[in-house]
């Protein structure tokens, strides 16, 4: 498949950059505030908005939950993957080891396919 693309350092440097704009505003913007958050974490306005805020995480990290399931979930293998995933997350598995267990995963189904 790389071989469509390009070669594999073009993908890795694809990925960084692609983390880093995915990530990188909201580091610089906690690296920013840190300063000031003590100064500000015991008015109530604040507090009060940071509820507000909390409410709107949650419902955007369920929101991409659901349109990625709806994409990525197309057949009985990432069926299977997502309900052993969600099982063993409810179970107390930690979320890394989820993440680089279906990673594991992924590329020996991808082997194996080939």
């Amino acid at each position: 498949m790389l071989d469509t693309y390009g070669s594999v350092p073009i993908a890795i440097l694809g990925a960084f950059v692609a983390t880093v704009g995915a990530f990188g505003p909201s580091f610089v913007f906690i690296i920013g505030f840190f300063p000031y958050f003590a100064r500000v974490r015991e008015n109530q306005i604040i507090q009060t908005a940071l509820i507000g805020v909390n409410a709107a995480v949650v419902g955007a990290i369920l929101g991409a939950t659901v349109t990625l399931a709806q994409e990525g979930i197309v057949d009985i293998v990432t069926t299977a993957l997502a309900v052993v995933t969600f099982l063993l997350f409810v179970r107390g598995v930690s979320a890394v080891y989820l993440i680089l267990g279906g990673g594991g995963f992924g590329i020996l189904v991808g082997y194996l396919i080939m």
